[in-house]
Order: C-alpha cells, then structure tokens, then sequence
C-alpha cells in the first residue's frame, strides 16, 4: 500500500525554497545542474541562466542552487524587477529587498567608508551600496547575497534603458579594480571583502535582448559564464518520477508506467524530457489516478488511460470550463499581451471581473498565481498556457469580425430598404401628379413620369412602381 498524504508534484507550479515552505516538495532529476550552477555562482560575480519557457529555471534555483548556495554560506535573495519595481527605481528594489533580509534575523551595518552617490543612475551606485554595507547572520558570520533577477526579459519590454543602466552598474560591480585598500573607519578594521554574486535568468528565445544591451553598453564581460538549461534526460526524468513518487506504483508495473509518461513528455525537438510536461502529467496522474484508488498502488492499466489526449489542453479546459465567455474574454486580453506573453494584473482588480478568481489563484486546479514579492498582483502560472490563451483570443477575434460584418451587411440591407422606401414614395408622388396634369399637359406628365422610371431595365437603379 502506498503511504503517500499529498501531492508529491508541483505540476505547473514553481517548486518553491524549501526554507520559505512548511511543506516542501522532493525537488528531484536536476542533481548535475544544482551542482555545475552552483559552483559557477561561487566563482562567478554575474551569471547568466538561460533555457527555454518553461524549462524549470525558476524551480532550479529556488529549490536546487538556492538550498546550495545556503549551505555554502550565502543568501540567496529572488527579485522580480519587473513586477516588484513596478512603482519604483530597479536600484531602491534591489535594496529594498536586501534590506528586508532583517526579516530573517539578519543584521545589516553600514559602514562610511565611501559616500554614497545621490544619482541613483551613477556607474558606482550599487557598488558604493555593497562596499558600504556588511550582512551579518545570528551567529556573527558576515554572509553575501546572491540576488537572482528571476525572469529578467520582462526588464527589456518597457524599461530597456533603465536596464542597460543596472547592467553598467553591474559590470563596475564586477570590476576587481575598483576594490579598496583597507583601511580604518570610525575605529574598526575595515577591509574590501566583494563576496557578492547576480544570477539573470532569461528564457532562451529572449536572450538576444540580453545581448544587443550588453554589445550597446560594450560590456563584453556580462557574456562570460552563462548557464544552458536543457530538457531532462531520460536519467534525470526517472527520478522525477520515482524519487517523489516512490509506493506509489504496482512494482511489476513500475518500469513500464514510467516509459509510458516519459513517452508522453518527450520533446519532439531534441527527444529530451520536457519538464513541465512530465510534471503537470505526474501531478495530474496523482489526483486523478491515484486519489481514485482509494490508497491502492497505480497499474499500468489506469496510466495509459490517463495518458490520451494532450494534458495542457485537458487540464485547460477543465480549469476554465466554469468561466462564462465574458470572463474568458477577460483572461484573454488581461493575461497575456500583443506579443502572447505573460502579463500581470492587479489581484483585486482580477477579483472584480472574475466570480470565481480566488479558485485560479489557490484552487486545487489553478491556472494563476501571485507575482511579485508583495503578492498583490497576479499572473497565469505556467508560459505553456499563452498559446492556448492567445489561440482562442485570435479565434474569438475572427468570431467578432463575422460579426461585425454580418451585422454590417444587415446595415447596409436596412439602409438599402429604406432608400428603397423613399425612392418608391418617391416615384408614386411623382406619378401622382403626372396623372394629375395629363389631360392639362401630356408632354410634362410624360417627362415626369419618365423621370422616375429605371434607367437601365436591366439594372435598374431604382425599385418599379405600379404607378
């Protein structure tokens, strides 16, 4: 019988540091990359990962390098720059969430070694920020943050500039000449110790953006160290499914269930394990499957039946079967922008137009999650669902042309009927009083009455009348 309580799989959630969740989930099949990534941050001052929408960049790094980089006496900090310096400078949010790191029981000293510059765009502002400021934990150790710019391709859509600035202020950063001598300040020994590291994370196809700011800023030492990550291998998407999963399948079965599900994972592109995939499949495959074995183990049988059919699609259809079309609507031109991206709302302003809003967000079966560091905005939960999104926002968009135009030929049709209708009053007005002047003036009821004839029979230009 299998012990399982819970979910074992995030599905289409981000696997969450385990330090920030009572909960946390076995985050498993990354082991090679926890470790080649970790050890590039440690040697590192900027770091670039990159892969593709939805590859699990973010979950490697909450779950996997941010537990590694702990251990290793740092402190990981996550920004989202887009979404938390909303209303504020990139600068006084990087800040600002350091800063909170007291939260934590951490103790953040500022020391007068260098002035602080007031032009929150200067080259050496964050560098005088951290050469100014020592992170001391409980027990005495001074710590380094690593702050991670998680999805930082959002930077370049509206603040481009602002971003090339924070690469400069970057770059100076990572610049050993600029240290300091030591030297006494206020009675205190004071030394230059620049254990800082940035980790950009950006998704594969946007990288480029990356690139032409660094090429524009001449800033050619932000390529180096870059980080690729790639589909799961066969080895990595076993234990996704076995590690977590363990008790849940008939053992004569086990090996048979799994081929199935990587089978249905597989990316057609590189015949690598698609991540997020193979883990909505496993977390779909436990509610559906296993909850409905009434704690009995999984057979192969109830695996390929759960397996027909595209699981994005299904599950999409499923969450948001219970919208009405105008709430659909909604989502359609809210969530996602021109390009078929993810956008962020206000939660409350979601809560406002969708009855039944709080259920996306932390339902059992939920498409939307918070975005930011504050919470009060949300986005869709997984990149995999803007083209469905986008699909049905072009086909409700050919919907509303046909409507449009049948509603114009209707239009044009009611306008017709009523020229029609004057030309008629207009030809039997005319007849009138040609019959009225007959006798009077043949000659001048005729012209009148040829007046109002069609002038070409064939294609006549106006309705006939029995007058």
């Amino acid at each position: 019988m299998s012990a399982l309580k819970s979910n074992p799989w995030a599905g289409l959630s981000s696997y969450q540091d385990p330090k920030y969740t009572d909960n946390p989930l076995k985050f498993s099949g990354r082991e090679d990359d926890i470790y080649d990534l970790t050890r590039m941050v440690m040697k590192n001052i900027f770091v670039t990962l990159y892969g593709k929408s939805g590859i699990g960049k973010t979950s490697l790094l909450n779950a996997g390098v941010f537990p590694s980089l702990r251990e290793a006496g740092f402190l990981p900090v996550s920004v989202r720059l887009n979404i938390e310096a909303a209303d504020c400078s990139f600068q006084q949010c990087i800040i600002a969430r350091l800063e909170n790191l007291v939260r934590e029981g951490v103790t953040i000293k500022t020391v007068n070694v260098v002035e602080m510059p007031s032009d929150e765009s200067a080259q050496d502002y964050l560098w005088a920020y951290f050469a100014r400021t020592r992170f001391i934990a409980e027990d005495g150790r001074t710590v380094f943050p690593v702050l991670a710019f998680d999805q930082f391709e959002e930077v370049f859509a509206r603040r481009r500039k602002e971003a090339e600035t924070l690469l400069f202020q970057l770059a100076f950063l990572a610049d050993e000449s600029h240290s300091l001598s030591p030297r006494i300040i206020d009675g205190d020994n004071y030394e230059y110790d620049y254990n800082f590291r940035f980790i950009a994370s950006i998704r594969e196809d946007d990288l480029y953006k990356l690139e032409d700011s660094i090429d524009n800023c001449y800033l050619e030492d932000l390529k180096k160290n870059r980080y690729r990550l790639r589909n799961l291998t066969e080895k990595g998407a076993r234990e996704v499914v076995l590690k977590p999963g363990e008790g849940l399948f008939e053992e004569s079965e086990k090996e048979a269930i799994v081929a199935a599900i990587l089978n249905k994972s597989t990316d057609a592109s590189d015949n690598g394990i698609s991540s997020n995939v193979l883990s909505l499949i496993c977390s779909r495959m436990y509610d559906e499957v296993y909850s409905k074995a009434e704690g009995g183990l999984v057979s192969l049988a109830a695996v390929q039946s759960f397996l027909k059919g595209n699981p994005f699609e299904k599950y999409f259809s499923e969450v948001t079967s219970v919208l009405s079309d105008r709430e659909m609507a909604y989502i359609e031109d809210k969530l996602i922008d021109e390009s078929g991206r993810r956008n962020s709302i206000a939660k409350e302003t979601l809560l406002n137009h969708i009855s039944k809003g709080n259920d996306l967000i932390d339902g059992r079966h939920r498409i939307l999650q918070s975005a930011g560091n504050g919470g009060n905005r949300v986005e869709l939960i997984h990149d995999s669902f803007c083209e469905m999104l986008m699909k049905q926002k072009e086909k409700r968009a050919k919907v509303r042309k046909r409507l449009q135009i049948r509603r114009a030929i209707v239009r044009i049709r009611n306008m017709r009927r009523r020229e029609e209708k004057i030309l008629v009053n207009h030809s039997r007005f005319v007849a009138e009083k040609a019959l009225a002047i007959a006798e009077e003036n043949s000659y001048l009821a005729r012209k009148l009455a040829v007046e109002v004839l069609p002038k070409d029979l064939k294609h006549p230009d106006r309705p006939y009348t029995s007058e």
